[in-house]
């Protein structure tokens, strides 16, 4: 298993277990055609801090082989922009909360979209955990798709399994409390500007 840092794995026993297991709290590997890039939004809060956008810079014109990169942050580093208000990921990363901390839009996004023959999944954890929270998120800008899920509060929690078949990236949410999912890319935007309404 891999995991990324969150808030709650920020503590000096966390930190000492992600440095004994991965090395660092932000690292990479590869695996056939995919590349797999695990970011700390900790070290800077709700940010991802300038030697991050360093390494993942590096990362990315390392590559050789890969077509698919997955980048793993734990909070929804994207929901500070303004029409993201009444996206309801977890306390902390609600609009209102991580505008003007995060700095996915001016450094992280800009970097990936120079990478145009690249498909990028941005892939955070942090929903599920208040009562009011959206139980997953898609958006597709381009080749970046935007990615959520997670689990804690929520009556319709899930886990998202991604997977690859015949050199396609499939993604589906099975619930774990019986709750009837749609496809993953119906929990857009729009539609979870109004989810609990």
């Amino acid at each position: 298993f891999y995991m990324s840092m969150g808030n709650h794995e920020k503590s000096d026993y966390g930190i000492k277990f992600f440095k004994k297991k991965y090395g660092n709290l932000y690292y990479s590997f590869s695996l056939g055609t995919e590349k797999f890039i695990f970011l700390n939004s900790q070290e800077l809060e709700m940010a991802i801090s300038d030697i991050q956008v360093e390494f993942l810079v590096h990362e990315l014109n390392e590559i050789r082989n890969e077509k698919n990169i997955f980048i793993f942050f734990h909070e929804l580093l994207w929901n500070s922009k303004s029409i993201y208000k009444g996206i309801n990921s977890n306390g902390r990363c609600r609009h209102e909360n991580i505008k003007g901390k995060s700095n996915f839009w001016e450094e992280i996004f800009p970097v990936l979209q120079k990478f145009k023959n690249l498909k990028f999944f941005i892939i955070a954890g942090d929903v599920g955990g208040n009562p009011d929270a959206i139980p997953a998120y898609y958006e597709k800008i381009d080749n970046i798709e935007l990615i959520a899920s997670g689990m804690g509060e929520i009556k319709d929690e899930n886990l998202l399994l991604i997977s690859k078949r015949n050199n396609s990236i499939v993604k589906k949410l099975f619930s774990l409390n019986r709750f009837e999912f749609d496809s993953l890319e119906l929990y857009n935007l729009e539609f979870l500007k109004n989810f609990y309404k």
